[in-house]
């Protein structure tokens, strides 16, 4: 066969064995769903084998849990490794905070600076956040107060309230332009891409100060995500975090604000899909509501301070989200709707 064939061959096999393993993970979220954790298991293993890093996150989850298998904590923790250093974000998040914590690694606090700043610069809020707090307080990496400036505000910049506050206490503006800073003080450029973002729960408001602590006040204690949910909690699949904001961000919403409602489903596969498919211009957040007796996960899109200010936006939204008619919802409304959600 012709070199350039033989090259076409293999790009082909490749395109197609990554397809395979997009389907695997989902027909294991699926599984999942469904508590059929040892269906699960197989098709992450499956995906895993296959170099997938997400599978590789969601696997290593269910080692740690002993889902569908004996618990494994080596096992979770090699693939929880093998699923960061693929450039997973949620994976290096969930690494980092396991080496803060000494939590089955050796505690390390550099190592979850290392790793906080490789999901932070993937645009996942609470790992900018945290690197934050870690160059605040001189923690694992040099003190620096403009690294930790910057970082906050790139977590604000994605309306981080816990930012924004600690901004406020530091007696700092929240914006880059207000502070005159135009780009990392370390070098790496201007703001991070908005990628995979996730919704955690953190603890308390307040920043470290000036002398150093331990560990970060700031910084949560567990991950979210250190459990997979089950389908009738009132929470979101980790795979959901890992494209989108969460039910903790909605509720720090001023109420008099508004969303615009995008898509629902009581199919978290096809929730992660949309997702994916879909390229949003603003940040958009995945909360779970019951319908009927199920939990369902529906999608809103933007933050906006007028009800014409979120319909004007629809109108900037993809052909094919317009073709669903979404529509507008106050954050009120939608706060509403998760405290009445019962698992």
């Amino acid at each position: 066969m012709h070199r350039s064939g033989i090259i076409c061959a293999l790009a082909l096999c490749l395109l197609a064995a990554t397809a395979s393993a997009a389907d695997a993970v989902l027909d294991g979220l699926m599984a999942w769903r469904d508590h059929d954790y040892v269906t699960a298991r197989q098709y992450w293993q499956q995906a895993s084998d296959a170099g997938d890093v997400q599978a590789k996150f969601l696997l290593s989850e269910l080692y740690l849990q002993g889902q569908g298998g004996p618990r494994d904590l080596d096992r979770a923790m090699t693939l929880l490794r093998e699923s960061a250093e693929g450039g997973y974000a949620v994976a290096c998040y969930n690494l980092g905070n396991r080496y803060l914590k000494g939590d089955g690694l050796p505690e390390d606090a550099s190592q979850a600076a290392r790793w906080w700043r490789r999901a932070a610069v993937q645009g996942l809020v609470h790992a900018q956040y945290n690197l934050g707090s870690l160059y605040y307080q001189g923690l694992g990496v040099p003190q620096d107060r403009q690294q930790a400036l910057w970082w906050y505000r790139q977590a604000a910049a994605q309306g981080s309230n816990r930012a924004l506050q600690t901004l406020a206490q530091l007696g700092e503006p929240a914006s880059a332009d207000d502070a005159g800073a135009t780009g990392a003080p370390d070098g790496t450029g201007g703001t991070p891409s908005p990628a995979e973002t996730q919704s955690l729960t953190a603890g308390p408001a307040a920043p470290a100060g000036a002398t150093r602590q331990p560990v970060p006040a700031s910084i949560p204690s567990r991950t979210s995500s250190d459990s997979p949910p089950a389908k009738t909690d009132a929470s979101v699949p980790a795979a959901l975090q890992a494209l989108a904001l969460g039910p903790d961000w909605l509720r720090r919403q001023p109420a008099g604000y508004f969303t615009v409602q995008v898509f629902a489903s009581d199919d978290a596969a096809a929730v992660v899909r949309f997702l994916k498919q879909v390229r949003f211009e603003r940040q958009v957040a995945v909360y779970p509501f019951n319908k009927a007796g199920q939990i369902w996960y529906g999608v809103v899109y933007g933050r906006f301070a007028g009800r014409d200010e979120a319909r004007r936006a629809i109108t900037t939204l993809p052909a094919a989200v317009q073709k669903a008619h979404p529509w507008v919802r106050g954050f009120s409304e939608v706060s509403a709707i998760m405290a009445a959600t019962k698992g």
